[in-house]
């Protein structure tokens, strides 16, 4: 629900005596004790614990459990109060074989995890344990129970949300529009996201040093003395954050598409690698298809695109394929769009003054391909982005709001990206220039990191990073990387193998989807759950996966220097590890290979 907070309200377990103005900073030096408050589990009602669908509800029936987990807004500070945390539960069904319960976190910051689990957990269950795949996999649903949850500030949980009673300047793509006009309004922009989140009192206690201990005050409430946990994309940064914190609560836990631990979120950059793989694997898979997308068959044809189209619309544009960049299975919706730029291009050229109604009655009849179901596809892609694009040449007056979403919550992710330690420049020249460098090699920038400058209004950090010395340590820990992921790189990912001294890793090549297991391809799954029922051993080395790319193998994908990576890396890949991908495992594992299919797109679907 979105509401204007001033002072902290919506499911605080004590009152905080006076409203506050501005953030309070926390540390992480935890020295006040907090004795966990025993779990009440219940049915997971859809009214409190939004985000598990109803076919997940009425598959598991009783077997899925919700609750209310009651933490410290502030573990240094008791006086201050409570928040809740929403968790779900599937328990193992093997309680005699249980290793313990497996936390679950699909990324973010701000993405929702109740339903994740529970996901997870059916994709395991229904397998068949009458065939050999499926009587391991099946496993996996046996020793663990999967616990989904909402960390504090999203979802079903306390809620996190920043507004101010003002409206946004218009921005346009900054890599195209480098006017000192465009540079200022995006400055300002996100000074009004800071000052909107420091009028919140709970945005000084969203950040990972406080999830970190809420996660492990539920591994206390579960009865387990580890922790095992799978964690996405920003869930690997939580996850070393935990690691770093309580080495010794650490029993499996599974880094999949790592971000590097060694920078700061702020400096997570995506648009040089989002833009390597729309230049080099999207675009040439469209030019292999003419006969399905119309756009051409030359490569540098297809690229010119971009640069014929109005700025407003190479900004809607820009914003409205980043999330179509994440997954090879949209790689069709992702070309989809620029088909549909292309036309909307054409049709305002016509028709200047046309109106948003006309654009879109245009649209909804327009031909985009001989191909019935990829037109149509087309039409409700254009759509879209026909409005987006309407909206910013109408300049609409756009609120300052950071609240939760369907993707996530916005809000939480501006405060743990500024929360987490870091003292990255807030200067705007700084981030000016950091335009000024990369405009030639990404000039779609893709909804990209100039919007993360938490700006001097933030007024600083709240935690600082731990120390990883100890986790570094840990011989358990496997990572698990696409060789091209874009949103967290394969040169980042590496950098915190490195860093992380007695990490495994298993390498997916050729790929770009963010998010690994599961693949629905042996290699990688087989790894992956024989690593879940059995601790790896190989301490520092690396297992190779041929994966699936977009294009045939004679079309190398031109860029990023990650194979010059792998080759320097040789010395731990383990011996004939390269293993083929074109066995299927997950698939194998059930009596409708669609089913598993489906289950397996459910899954990325949500990872963020």
């Amino acid at each position: 629900m979105k509401i204007k907070i001033f002072c902290l309200v919506s499911f605080i377990s004590i009152f905080i005596g006076a409203c506050q103005s501005g953030a309070v900073n926390s540390t992480n030096t935890n020295n006040n004790q907090f004795t966990p408050i025993p779990l009440v589990w219940e049915n997971c009602n859809k009214v409190k614990y939004a985000g598990i669908s109803e076919q997940i509800i009425t598959y598991f029936g009783p077997r899925l459990q919700c609750s209310m987990m009651t933490v410290p807004i502030d573990y240094n500070n008791l006086s201050l109060g409570f928040l809740s945390i929403a968790i779900s539960r599937v328990k193992a069904t093997d309680a005699q074989n249980r290793i313990g319960a497996i936390l679950m976190n699909p990324g973010g910051p701000g993405g929702k995890g109740l339903g994740f689990a529970p996901a997870y957990a059916k994709m395991f269950d229904m397998t068949d344990i009458n065939i050999t795949k499926g009587e391991k996999l099946h496993k996996l649903i046996e020793v663990y129970d999967y616990i989904g949850f909402d960390p504090r500030g999203v979802g079903s949980s306390t809620n996190l949300s920043c507004q101010l009673d003002n409206f946004y300047k218009l921005e346009l793509l900054a890599t195209q529009d480098r006017s000192q006009t465009n540079f200022n309004n995006i400055y300002y922009n996100q000074e009004q996201d800071a000052k909107a989140c420091q009028k919140n009192i709970l945005t000084a206690f969203i950040n990972s040093d406080a999830t970190a201990r809420d996660m492990d005050g539920l591994r206390q409430l579960l009865g387990d003395e580890k922790l095992n946990y799978y964690g996405y994309s920003y869930g690997t940064w939580l996850g070393i954050w935990y690691a770093s914190l309580f080495p010794e609560h650490v029993n499996h836990m599974v880094l999949d598409s790592s971000i590097n631990f060694n920078t700061t979120l702020v400096e997570n950059n995506q648009a040089v690698p989002m833009q390597s793989i729309f230049d080099n694997m999207i675009i040439p898979y469209a030019a292999l298809h003419p006969e399905l997308f119309n756009l051409g068959e030359s490569v540098g044809e297809i690229q010119n695109i971009f640069f014929t189209l109005d700025i407003k619309l190479q900004t809607a544009l820009s914003n409205q394929l980043y999330l179509y960049l994440f997954n090879q299975k949209t790689a069709d919706n992702a070309i989809e769009y620029l088909m549909a730029a292309k036309a909307i291009n054409k049709i305002v050229t016509i028709n200047p003054n046309i109106s948003e109604v006309q654009l879109l009655l245009t649209l909804e009849s327009y031909s985009f391909t001989s191909d019935a179901e990829i037109n149509v596809s087309t039409v409700n892609l254009a759509k879209q982005l026909g409005t987006a694009y309407m909206h910013l040449v109408s300049e609409s007056p756009v609120p300052v709001i950071l609240a939760q979403n369907s993707n996530g919550n916005d809000a939480v992710n501006k405060s743990v990206t500024c929360n987490d330690g870091t003292n990255v420049s807030t200067l705007q020249s700084y981030w000016d220039g950091i335009i000024e460098q990369i405009y030639l090699i990404a000039p779609a920038y893709f909804h990209d990191r100039y919007e993360q400058n938490c700006t001097s209004a933030w007024n600083g950090p709240t935690v600082n990073k731990p120390d990883t010395a100890m986790a570094s340590k840990i011989n358990n820990i496997l990572m698990v990387q696409n060789q091209y992921d874009a949103a967290t790189n394969l040169q980042g990912a590496l950098a915190t193998f490195n860093m992380l001294g007695n990490a495994s890793l298993i390498l997916n090549t050729n790929s770009y989807t963010h998010g690994v297991f599961p693949t629905g391809k042996s290699c990688v799954d087989n790894t992956v759950a024989d690593y879940l029922l059995n601790p790896t051993s190989n301490k520092h080395s690396m297992t190779v996966c041929e994966g699936q790319g977009l294009l045939p193998k004679n079309i190398r994908f031109g860029t990023s220097g990650s194979n010059s990576i792998i080759t320097k890396l040789s010395d731990r890949i383990i011996e004939q590890s390269r293993q083929p991908m074109n066995e299927n495992y997950i698939p194998d594992a059930y009596p409708d290979p669609e089913l598993a299919n489906q289950l397996i797109n459910d899954i990325h679907e949500q990872i963020h």
